[in-house]
């Protein structure tokens, strides 16, 4: 169990890196469930578009984001998912947190077997 100093420096260095947007350089501890790949929602009412976006997990849904690595439209059946592979794999390797929905968008896209197998290839 951390102590309250101890808490205080893991919120500075927090706070400190999301405001200069350099989170790689934080401990893995620290880093570990705190950043989420999430959909941000855009659109009107009743016509839904998302954008999928690396979020602190604190944020609110449309709330402030770290990155966007791509969109994906729900309503086009044959509109495809603009995704950035090589963002989705470096905060995956980060260790961010993708919610459900955006995990099953990152398989079908073929993400999270190619993080998978970088995750267990020697």
């Amino acid at each position: 169990m951390t102590g309250w100093p101890e808490f205080c420096n893991i919120s500075r260095q927090l706070s400190e890196s999301i405001e200069t947007k350099n989170l790689f350089e934080l401990d893995e501890r620290i880093f570990k469930n705190m950043v989420k790949l999430r959909l941000r929602r855009m659109g009107k009412k009743g016509q839904p578009f998302y954008r999928i976006v690396a979020a602190d997990s604190r944020s609110p849904r449309d709330g402030r984001f770290i990155e966007e690595i791509g969109t994906y439209n729900p309503i086009k059946k044959d509109a495809p998912v603009v995704l950035d592979r090589e963002a989705a794999l470096r905060w995956l390797k980060e260790g961010a947190q993708p919610t459900d929905t955006v995990r099953s968008i990152l398989s079908r896209e073929g993400v999270m077997t190619a993080f998978h197998n970088s995750k267990f290839s020697k």
